[in-house]
């Protein structure tokens, strides 16, 4: 009888144990290869690469931002989406059609930036400098909600910005 009850004992042991495991696969994330990364304009255009990098003033990362920040969920959006972003029109239909009307995105502060990549264009005005940052931002949505209550939510972003510079002769 202490057999059994032995057994009894092992195999509750164990099928707790046998329970607690699974299988998973690991998949390796799919990041973008530097080597074939090229860098475009806001057209689509191929740039230049530069070896070096300048620094972009903070101003002028805070103002693009505000820019861009004061065209959302306006019709105005579009412009300033590239013609490489993803699924574009995807992006303004959902926040045409499942955006309150009355919503608002305000910017509350630009942290810090970086400059991932730059390059020249030659254009007939003369060089142009594009470069892709890398941006962080607080922002703040508010929107009203079905009761009439003003809502805000608020978030700390990465954004990717392209900007456009002419470069003096």
């Amino acid at each position: 009888m202490k057999k059994i009850y032995l057994l009894i004992a092992i195999f509750c042991c164990f099928n707790n144990l046998l329970s607690a495991q699974e299988f998973r696969k690991i998949r390796a994330i799919r990041t973008p290869n530097p080597k074939r990364r090229v860098l475009t304009d806001l057209d689509g255009n191929k740039v230049k690469p530069v070896q070096g990098v300048k620094n972009l003033s903070p101003q002028l990362v805070e103002k693009v931002m505000r820019k861009f920040i004061a065209s959302w969920n306006t019709s105005d959006m579009q412009k300033y989406l590239s013609n490489s972003f993803y699924q574009k029109d995807r992006l303004v239909d959902s926040m045409n059609s499942k955006l309150p009307a009355d919503a608002a995105l305000r910017l509350l502060s630009v942290g810090s930036h970086r400059v991932i990549d730059q390059g020249y264009i030659d254009s007939p005005n003369g060089k142009v400098m594009v470069s892709r940052v890398a941006v962080l931002a607080r922002t703040q949505v508010e929107y009203h909600d079905k009761n009439g209550k003003l809502q805000r939510r608020e978030g700390e972003q990465e954004y990717t910005i392209k900007i456009k510079q002419r470069v003096a002769k």
